[in-house]
């Protein structure tokens, strides 16, 4: 358990990265480069005809007798999914379950401290229910969880399991 702690304490520091962000329907804690309404200011711009009127800064007007506009970074969540062979390919080299699920449970807790969505599922044909989690609270817990998945073996592929959980994803939208 204390390496475990060692390991959480260094992934707590780390943020997932990415290069290109789709527009969520839900605010979250990683900054935009868009514009929004949330509490980190960013700059003023000239009031034009047809901006609302409540966002007008009275104070800057007061100083200036000209209209400005606050503009505030909008914050914006991730939904990173985590797919995690559980199929019979993995017990061909030793080492290779217990990389895999190292790297799973640790891409998982960074993605959940960082106050991001995270929707989790090994692929198995076993039929094990994906997790499905938001927020730093749940990080340390899922984690474990993801350290204590046991192999279950299955005479498919990767692939094939994985299109097979997509058609029962996609039936259900």
């Amino acid at each position: 358990m204390n390496s475990h702690q060692a390991i959480l304490g260094k992934l707590q520091k780390r943020k997932i990265a990415a290069k290109t962000r789709k527009r969520g329907y839900h605010s979250g804690s990683r900054k935009s480069h868009k514009f929004g309404s949330s509490m980190e200011f960013s700059d003023f711009r000239a009031y034009q005809p047809g901006d609302d009127i409540r966002q007008i800064d009275w104070n800057v007007y007061g100083r200036t007798q000209k209209h400005y506009i606050k503009r505030f970074l909008d914050e914006q969540e991730l939904s990173i999914a985590v797919y995690l062979d559980a199929t019979s390919s993995m017990t061909k080299i030793q080492q290779k379950w217990e990389y895999a699920k190292a790297l799973a449970s640790a891409l998982s807790f960074m993605v959940l401290s960082s106050e991001d969505r995270l929707f989790f599922s090994p692929v198995s044909s076993a039929g094990v229910q994906p997790i499905k989690r938001k927020g730093s609270v749940y990080s340390r817990r899922t984690f474990m969880e993801i350290q204590k998945l046991n192999l279950q073996l299955s005479p498919q592929t990767f692939w094939a399991v994985l299109k097979k959980l997509f058609l029962n994803i996609s039936s259900l939208l």
